[in-house]
């Protein structure tokens, strides 16, 4: 049970790793990043209890076949009873089962909104500091934890109430099937502690199937929310990619390129044209919001126009080549973003098997090179996550370096 649940974790992991990879642009920009975050790590660990509560569940209830197959053989009118008044037991409990689907539903949602507030807070932190508005986030902070609290204390509560009953019920129901052996069907000894051991033994059992479905019944929401989101990315896939590189030598065009971000909104670029020329440095200028951003990403092929074509040599920019086109494109977007790591291993994210050599060229290029050579390890220096060990400038620049040392590891020289 042990393989079998980490096996269908990992596979469940990385299937919507991969999904949420190979979704549209579009679709990954309007999605809440908090909420991917949280189904891709801790709700996999709740889905992964759920997943070892089942086939524990599927265990015991084995377990239980077998224990009343013995009971049946050795006394079938006792055990029919038993059994029968077993199954009354289960539907008395019934609310319990319907409540923790309820405070499971609750709870997903509280832990949704937990994660998008402990987004907001470390992307906002620096706003925070400045504001002075500390005291406030804590208030909500604890606003939110005491909810998700209440929640969970709410479940064990009807946890232990279901365990009373169900301990309580036991009780009676042996005296009862004690009873009724001795004084109705007049059980010999030998086989009347033989039948309550088995039934003894049985009891426990049913308790325990009822606890780990209340427990997966609690989780369920989650695991549906889960694949609903693993849907939704399958749902916005991008079309398949060609693998062959496009070649560029005359130019990119736009022909009259719409984009609407939503269908209700205005349009962020309208019946846009362009010609942009091959070897030439062109600069796209404009005040906040003119759509620059949306080109940008229109020509890189992260956006799919509403109408109109991107042109690549005066042939339109299919669906299929978008990916073969992005990997031989350099990227730096408006705020740069560094992974943890070293500034070799930023370097090298494109290719691990770049030279020193060219990552000194791009850092060349870049007007990198002399900062990183004073940095206290030179190309071994750890940046920080998002590179917080790092200036605004020198974040800038190191992204741009490696914008170009991954056009270098695939081949493509900058002239």
């Amino acid at each position: 049970t042990a393989a079998l649940r980490i096996g269908f974790i990992g596979h469940l992991r990385n299937t919507f790793h991969a999904a949420l990879a190979a979704a549209e642009w579009r679709f990954l920009a309007a999605a809440p990043q908090a909420e991917l975050f949280r189904l891709l790590t801790m709700a996999t660990q709740d889905i992964s209890y759920g997943t070892y509560l089942l086939l524990q569940l599927l265990v015991n209830m084995v377990m239980a076949s077998a224990s009343l197959a013995i009971a049946f053989y050795l006394a079938p009118v006792l055990t029919f009873a038993a059994l029968g008044a077993g199954i009354a037991l289960w539907g008395m409990q019934r609310r319990f089962l319907q409540r923790a689907h309820e405070l499971g539903v609750h709870f997903t949602e509280q832990d949704r909104d937990f994660f998008a507030g402990a987004s907001e807070f470390f992307g906002g932190l620096k706003l925070i500091k400045s504001a002075g508005a500390e005291a406030l986030q804590q208030s909500r902070f604890e606003t939110a934890t005491a909810a998700q609290s209440a929640t969970q204390n709410a479940f064990f509560q009807s946890q232990s109430g279901s365990r009373a009953l169900h301990g309580l019920s036991s009780v009676l129901l042996a005296a009862f099937l004690l009873y009724v052996s001795v004084q109705w069907l007049h059980l010999p000894q030998a086989e009347l502690l033989l039948v309550l051991l088995v039934l003894a033994r049985l009891m426990p059992v049913a308790s325990q199937l009822h606890y780990e479905l209340q427990e997966m019944l609690h989780m369920l929401p989650t695991f549906v929310a889960q694949q609903d989101w693993l849907q939704r990315c399958r749902d916005s896939a991008e079309a398949a990619s060609a693998a062959e590189p496009l070649p560029l030598s005359q130019g990119i065009a736009l022909a009259g390129v719409t984009y609407r971000h939503r269908p209700d909104v205005a349009p962020a670029l309208d019946d846009v044209s362009l010609q942009v020329p091959a070897r030439q440095t062109t600069a796209l200028v404009g005040m906040s919001g003119a759509g620059k951003t949306t080109l940008a990403d229109v020509v890189l092929g992260l956006l799919l126009p509403d109408s109109g074509a991107v042109m690549v040599d005066g042939v339109p920019l299919l669906p299929s080549q978008r990916n073969a086109w992005r990997q031989a494109a350099a990227y730096v977007p408006q705020e740069a973003f560094l992974f943890p790591g070293s500034v070799r291993d930023n370097l090298q994210w494109a290719n691990p098997a770049t030279s020193e050599a060219a990552m000194w060229q791009a850092l060349q290029q870049a007007a990198a090179a002399e900062f990183v050579r004073a940095l206290p390890q030179g190309l071994d220096t750890l940046v920080g996550e998002r590179g917080m060990r790092l200036s605004g400038g020198e974040r800038q620049r190191l992204a741009l370096a490696r914008a170009l040392s991954g056009l270098g590891a695939r081949g493509i020289r900058l002239q």
